[in-house]
């Protein structure tokens, strides 16, 4: 079965480069095409090209920030649209998160290039081989063994694309990675491989206390305080409101405790910390109490004493989110002071206690 890989600019073809040379070893019976390799020297290029595009049974399009608005890429995949059926065209997103896409690209299934996802693809495309297409537990386990090679690649083409991209011009809080620097204070979103702005906790952390000790000087403690929480209540309501509203898409029939707990996931990997749902909800009585417990809450390390006006932002945070995911029912988060991790030094969670503010 051939699949016609669609590329635009030198990160668009390096990564579909790297699909056409990996796709065979997991599914032996697809041929990928690719422009830049597929057509022989001489021969007529546009013909080469339409004659692909109309005998692919399966279409990826290898999306970046600098392709999504090439005319190229929207040729191919109209072409693709018109020629296959539907659910057998599918963008790959190489930098881009799924909300980023627009216009009439937005019609179709994205895939970003996250382990799970990736995966799905080769299912899709594996479905679609018809008489052709391999057990799908052959599949999973060459998959299982072909995927790091893969990865390895992918890692490597957008370390070299990023390091261009600084030399350039200095990288915007926006953009993307796949797993890139995984660690070392660099946070990252492994649910779509987008990262989020990559920091220290050494930084961020003073930064905090040094606002928190200048509003203290400017006015008091709990003028400082009561900044903090409205700035943390307005972000975490923010932020709540819009995965609320992605969320209720995708998993119209969760409950409260199903977007505490992907919240919880979520955020663990991208936020302040390690959050974890101990909360007890039973929504026809309207009743809602325990603790969001956050560990190895960057406000908290390498500090102690209690007297930091700062921490009422996790307050506000927590706060804003909770009323997000309950229709805007007042909530009410009170700090467990007995596992303070900044009081007591051998204690590692901060314990927020969560209850129906009446």
């Amino acid at each position: 079965m051939k699949i016609f890989l669609s590329w635009s600019g030198d990160l668009s073809r390096d990564v579909a480069a790297a699909l056409q040379d990996w796709l065979p070893s997991v599914i032996q019976t697809v041929e990928p095409f690719l422009s830049s390799d597929s057509i022989l020297k001489g021969s007529r290029w546009g013909q080469d090209l339409d004659a692909a595009l109309e005998s692919s049974a399966y279409g990826v399009i290898c999306l970046t920030r600098e392709n999504i608005e090439s005319p190229w890429v929207a040729y191919e995949a109209g072409a693709l649209s018109k020629s296959l059926a539907s659910g057998r065209v599918c963008p790959l997103l190489v930098d881009l998160a799924q909300d980023e896409i627009s216009g009439p690209l937005s019609q179709f299934q994205h895939t970003t290039l996250a382990k799970d996802e990736v995966l799905k693809l080769l299912s899709s495309i594996n479905d679609a081989s018809g008489p052709q297409s391999v057990d799908v537990s052959r599949l999973s386990k060459a998959y299982e063994i072909w995927w790091p090679e893969l990865e390895t690649r992918i890692n490597s083409v957008l370390a070299t694309y990023s390091e261009a991209r600084k030399e350039a011009v200095r990288e915007q809080p926006s953009s993307r990675t796949f797993r890139l620097l995984a660690s070392r204070g660099t946070l990252i979103n492994p649910g779509d491989e987008s990262r989020n702005i990559a920091f220290k906790v050494e930084t961020i952390n003073l930064i905090l206390a040094s606002l928190g000790s200048a509003l203290v000087s400017a006015t008091d403690h709990e003028t400082a305080a009561t900044a903090f929480f409205a700035a943390g209540y307005g972000a975490g309501r923010t932020f709540g409101d819009r995965v609320l509203e992605k969320w209720d898409l995708e998993f119209p029939t969760d409950s409260i405790v199903d977007r505490v707990n992907r919240w919880c996931e979520f955020d663990s990997d991208v936020g302040w910390g390690r959050l974890k749902n101990d909360l007890t909800v039973d929504e026809e009585k309207g009743q809602i109490s325990g603790t969001i417990r956050l560990a190895d809450n960057f406000q908290t390390y390498k500090r102690s004493g209690d007297n930091h006006p700062d921490c009422s932002l996790m307050f506000g945070y927590i706060k804003g989110v909770m009323e997000a995911f309950c229709s805007g029912v007042p909530i009410s988060v009170l700090c467990n002071r007995e596992q303070c991790p900044m009081s007591h030094p051998f204690k590692r969670d901060c314990a927020f206690e969560v209850t129906i503010d009446k």
